[in-house]
């Protein structure tokens, strides 16, 4: 086993689940980063890297982009009673899509710390997606 670090990182993003529903009750409020360091000779890493330099990697490969966002799927309209403007993005943005997609953009930054990328979790009010290392694709 590792030891983990989880950080949090508070975000508002709506999203339009194409051909499903625009919901402007259930925005992404939050973003947990989980990584970790492996056991080296049966010893646990004492500290794995600051919780501030996950957060700097997030505002700069996440937050810049999809904060005070609509995110849609490129080629779809909003709705009209959509707010924020919108983010196209490459696919239907169901939280399942979307933490998998949140992954996908901070992996390269991550291995750059020389630390591992255990998951990424996107959470709404009423419910949380998780997408990392050793889940099914």
């Amino acid at each position: 086993m590792a030891t983990e670090l989880i950080v949090y990182n508070k975000i508002l993003t709506q999203r339009y689940v194409t051909d499903y529903l625009y919901d402007p009750n259930f925005p992404i409020v939050n973003v947990a980063i989980g990584v970790s360091k492996p056991v080296i000779n049966n010893q646990e890493p004492g500290f794995i890297v600051r919780e501030t330099t996950i957060q700097e990697l997030f505002k700069r490969t996440i937050y810049a982009r999809y904060n005070e966002r609509t995110i849609v799927q490129k080629g779809v309209t909003l709705p009209p009673e959509a707010t924020l403007p919108p983010a196209p993005v490459p696919f239907s943005p169901s939280l399942e899509a979307t933490a998998r997609y949140f992954y996908t953009l901070l992996l390269p930054e991550i291995k750059k710390l020389n630390i591992t990328l255990d998951y990424v979790a996107v959470i709404s009010p009423l419910a949380t997606a998780r997408f990392g290392r050793n889940m099914n694709a």
